[in-house]
């Protein structure tokens, strides 16, 4: 072997290298391709979008559903830093916040989420790796009742769907997004406050009438 040859344990790390590199590029391709023409968009378009050949996109994802399960696992490994947040916080009541922006935060960023999930329990219902976060959340909710800043009769299935409220908002119009956003959280997370909880004023002065019509036609115009 001349000094030049990496050698056959180099090139196989080499070629792992790659190997997770493209099975990176087709995902990350995939959640805007998705997100921009459908869950059931033709995956040579995908091949493109990811400068990768078919023959290696489909070496990597034989099938429709394995992408899909790769997008879910993708997602579910964002969920669970998330998770790793709350375990940190120092109160319920933070979890309960850490929860909410962490998961409205991931579903924004991804709004091709709530599609794939969909997609993913109808291709194989019994794949439920959320299941893991139930009892943490169900530990934060009764923390946080038990501090007098939840509402008592606040169920942790309540909480767990405020972000899906929020996340809806992921496909309407920058720059009113941010704000709507904001505002809707205060919104929500002051029906979950306890009454006598401190309540801090709503950010901005909520949409003219003619700016929410707008927002919706548009978001609409996109479906």
């Amino acid at each position: 072997m001349s000094r030049s040859d990496p050698g056959p344990q180099s090139r196989r790390r080499a070629e792992r290298s790659d190997a997770v590199a493209n099975h990176e590029r087709i995902l990350t391709a995939a959640e805007a391709y998705f997100a921009e023409h459908g869950i059931d968009a033709p995956l040579r378009g995908l091949a493109e979008r990811s400068g990768v050949g078919a023959g290696t996109l489909y070496r990597h994802f034989p099938t429709h559903a394995a992408l899909v399960r790769g997008l879910y696992d993708r997602f579910v490994a964002r969920l669970d830093l998330v998770a790793d947040r709350c375990a940190q916080a120092t109160t319920g009541w933070d979890a309960v916040l850490t929860f909410i922006d962490g998961t409205a935060e991931v579903m924004m960023g991804a709004p091709v989420m709530a599609a794939v999930m969909h997609r993913q329990a109808e291709n194989d219902p019994g794949y439920r790796p959320g299941r893991r976060w139930e009892e943490p959340l169900r530990r934060h909710v009764a923390a946080a009742i038990a501090e007098e800043q939840l509402r008592p009769d606040v169920r942790p299935t309540d909480v767990a769907l405020v972000p899906y409220l929020l996340g809806s908002l992921a496909s309407f119009p920058e720059p009113m997004r941010h704000a709507v956003f904001a505002r809707q959280r205060g919104i929500l997370i002051d029906g979950l406050r306890r009454s006598g909880a401190p309540r801090p004023g709503l950010d901005g002065a909520g949409l003219h009438v003619d700016e929410l019509h707008a927002m919706v036609h548009d978001h609409a115009t996109d479906l």
